[in-house]
């Protein structure tokens, strides 16, 4: 396997972490040990759409960008 195929499993693994983020986020962060102990459970739900979610699917397409697209490589 060359690199760009390497990036671009990277990019679909990641894609697929993020849409699991922002969809179930109270399972992602048991299954990266957090807990929920706070007064507004919600404020930490948001958090973790955001971190796990929305950062990994911001990740993964800029990955598959970048193994996709030969122009604007390093």
């Amino acid at each position: 396997m060359n690199g760009r195929a390497i990036a671009a499993i990277i990019g679909v693994i990641t894609l697929i972490l993020g849409g699991v983020g922002i969809s179930y986020p109270r399972e992602v962060l048991q299954w990266v040990g957090f807990d929920l102990i706070t007064a507004n459970p919600q404020a930490g739900l948001a958090e973790a759409r955001a971190v796990y979610g929305g950062l990994f699917l911001v990740l993964g397409i800029f990955t598959l960008w970048a193994a996709t697209s030969p122009t604007y490589r390093c």
